[in-house]
Formats: C-alpha cells, structure tokens, sequence
C-alpha cells in the first residue's frame, strides 16, 4: 500500500521510472533468489519489501523494521495482500540502531520517508519536524536470537546508517549478507570501513556510476568475499 504521506512521488502508477525506486527494484532482481530471507531495514511503505517477497517465492521471507506506525500500518496491509507465491513478509514497528531500547522518532515535514531518530541529524530534504514520538530500537544482532539471518540486507535509515552497522558486527562476520545502504556525507566513511573490515568488496550502488569512486556515491552495494 504506496502513500503520497510517504512521498509525493508514490503518488503516481510508474514507479519503476523513479530512480530510487528503480535502483531497488534493480538491486531485488539481481540480488534476490527464492528461498532467500531478505531484510528490509527502514522499510518505509514496502517497496523493497514486497518486491523482494515476490523473488524470494512463498520458501522465502522478508523482514520488514519500520518505526512510523503509519507506514507500519500500510506495510501490514500490504503483507496481508501478498499472493500466495510470495514470501511472507513479518513487520516489526521498530527502528534499528547499535542497541536495544527506546528513541525518538521524527517524522518529517515533507513526508515520512524521511522521517529520522533524534540521535542523528537526519537528511536535508525532510524539511524540519513537524512532530516526535518514542519508539523501539533493536540492533541487528540482538534480532538474530529470533529471526533467521538474512543472505540480503537492505538499509535505508535516513541518516542512522552507521548505527545501524555498529550494532551489526556478528551479522557481517556470520551471516555476512549482500547489502544495499543508502549513505550520506557523515555516515559513508565509517560504513565503507566496517565493511572493509568485515571483508566486503564495496561497490557504487548508482546506475551508470562505473567512473564515480565509492566515496562519492550515496548508495554502496557490499559484496562478502566469502
């Protein structure tokens, strides 16, 4: 279920010609296979999600963390609607971070794709605030106790991304999935070294980006080498 309160870009029937829906839907073709157990970390309204259940086939599943009990809400709807050849998709009304507790929520001016926690300073275009509310975290690691690990992991947490890495060192030394995370300006070097360390080949995520170093994108696929 797609809302414009997302972003006024789902308020439209073409989704695939947006770029970040297309690098999504690019990344799920590629990276996707039935049976996976796939990981969509700052789900938003569910379109990685729904097309990551839909490659992974009805053997697979798809996890889906997102705080905003709005968007929640339509990720629920969506789950319940899914064909029956696709994966179930669990949705958890929580943030990810580099521990297990509560924080602050901010939901975006613009429109709460862009909603971020209070403990970061989020991205430019959410334009400011316009209301809080406290919601649960959980590193990625503590929800290995109960979910089984994911061979790909999607992160788009609007800022919070470097947390979410460091609350996830047993996941990239273990489970070591293929990863999607969007990165900015602050967070993208601190990323990029937890991957090296955690011996993953880092590449740019953005299409047609085979001249642009990885220090320039704001997309970065990690790759493990084994």
């Amino acid at each position: 279920m797609l809302s414009p309160e997302s972003a006024l870009q789902y308020w439209r029937f073409d989704l695939d010609h947006l770029s970040g829906c297309q690098l999504l839907f690019d990344f799920a073709e590629r990276y996707v296979r039935a049976g996976n157990v796939v990981w969509d970390i700052g789900a938003n309204c569910g379109v990685f999600s729904v097309a990551a259940s839909g490659l992974a086939g009805r053997e697979g599943l798809v996890v889906a963390l997102e705080p905003d009990r709005f968007l929640s809400g339509l990720l629920f709807r969506s789950a319940s609607a899914r064909s029956a050849e696709s994966a179930p998709i669990e949705v958890l009304c929580c943030a990810a971070s580099d521990r297990t507790g509560t924080a602050v929520l901010n939901i975006a001016r613009r429109g709460r794709s862009t909603n971020f926690l209070s403990t970061v300073a989020g991205r430019p275009d959410s334009g400011g605030v316009r209301e809080s509310e406290r919601v649960m975290v959980a590193s990625l690691d503590s929800l290995l106790a109960d979910l089984p690990g994911p061979q790909v992991l999607k992160i788009d947490v609007e800022g919070a991304e470097a947390l979410v890495i460091r609350g996830a060192r047993h996941l990239l030394t273990h489970v070591r999935p293929t990863i999607l995370c969007e990165v900015g300006d602050d967070t993208r070097r601190e990323v990029i070294e937890t991957l090296s360390a955690c011996d993953y080949s880092i590449v740019d995520g953005e299409p047609g980006s085979d001249s642009r170093s990885v220090m320039e994108s704001t997309n970065l696929i990690g790759i493990p080498r084994r």
